[in-house]
């Protein structure tokens, strides 16, 4: 009996931090901090760069002499308020599904999603 109790509580903790290192997308920063670093869980290819402050996104691409910031275009909304020099959006990747990655204005709630098409490649999207 106490063998079995044993095993079982190994396995669960094999299991946590199996969980633990598999959902590290991002590390922590302060709250004001201007840049983060996302990765989607569900792709490494889906790595970006946040400028909170701006909303502006770059994603890691892999150039000739290695990888580079390839900056990512965002359609127009008439609700993207920013307040200066204040972090004012932020990005949701899900560990899903690559197309649940999300950005939002954390005053307005004004919300794009990641998008593709043969002319823009990919994009934000606005959620009208």
């Amino acid at each position: 009996m106490k063998h079995g109790l044993i095993i079982l509580l190994l396995l669960i903790n094999t299991a946590l931090i199996a969980k633990e290192s598999h959902s590290n997308q991002l590390t922590a920063v302060p709250d004001n901090s201007r840049f983060s670093i996302i990765q989607s869980e569900a792709s490494a290819d889906m790595t970006f760069r946040l400028d909170k402050f701006t909303g502006s996104v770059s994603r890691m691409i892999e150039g000739n002499r290695g990888p580079i910031w390839l900056k990512l275009k965002r359609e127009k909304h008439a609700e993207d308020i920013q307040q200066p020099q204040r972090v004012n959006y932020q990005v949701f990747t899900s560990g899903l599904n690559v197309k649940m990655i999300y950005m939002s204005n954390i005053h307005t709630g004004v919300t794009w999603y990641l998008s593709e098409n043969s002319k823009l490649g990919i994009f934000w999207k606005a959620i009208k």
